[in-house]
């Protein structure tokens, strides 16, 4: 099979892929997904492509890595040898598998958050997908930032929100309300300045 020079059949994709043993973990849960065929793997990257092209701001950047996913994917289904789809495979396995929110699966509830979020606001969005990475850039860029950036830190901290506690979000909303106030306030003075120092 090696010296053919044609692409793989779709027997021989699939035989790559049970000698792989492809499993992955779905990021950031500990779900394991292993694939029966190669055209199942194929869809399921495409699906998850698909899903996050919908979402805004940054958090779409997630799309990107599983189209990157679904090309080597494309190239493993033209390769003309059993070692290069092999190859191509190992590749979109270790990929697949790494654990950092820049590839999250839209099937785990940190997923399905972000998303929802994303695709409510793009700039509420990117402030949980920076909080979730660990790189909080600018949450108070703007008031929907900041929002996005409460929200992923209440959300990965529940527990935050049971007893006397609850009480404080209510604090904290109207803080976030104020801090945000303040922001479009100083934007707008920003604003207002430069354009005297253009004029």
């Amino acid at each position: 099979m090696e010296g053919n020079m044609s692409p793989l059949s779709e027997i021989a994709l699939d035989d790559v892929l049970k000698k792989i043993g492809f499993e992955i973990a779905l990021f950031p849960e500990s779900n394991r997904r292993r694939f029966s065929s190669f055209a199942e793997m194929k869809q399921f990257f495409e699906k998850e492509a698909t899903f996050w092209h919908g979402c805004s701001g940054n958090v779409h950047d997630i799309s990107a890595r599983f189209q990157n996913i679904g090309e080597m994917l494309k190239q493993a289904e033209e390769a003309n040898s059993e070692t290069e789809a092999r190859d191509l495979v190992v590749r979109v396995k270790r990929e697949a598998s790494q654990s950092n929110y820049s590839l999250i699966y839209s099937e785990t509830v940190d997923g399905r958050f972000l998303s929802d979020l994303s695709r409510s606001n793009g700039n509420a969005g990117d402030g949980a997908y920076d909080y979730l990475r660990g790189s909080i850039r600018k949450p108070w860029e703007n008031r929907m930032n900041l929002d996005g950036t409460l929200k992923a830190f209440l959300h990965k901290n529940p527990d935050l929100l049971s007893g006397e506690l609850r009480a404080e979000r209510g604090t904290m909303e109207a803080l976030r309300g104020e801090v945000g106030n303040t922001l479009d306030e100083l934007m707008a003075e920003y604003r207002k300045i430069t354009e005297e120092i253009k004029a």
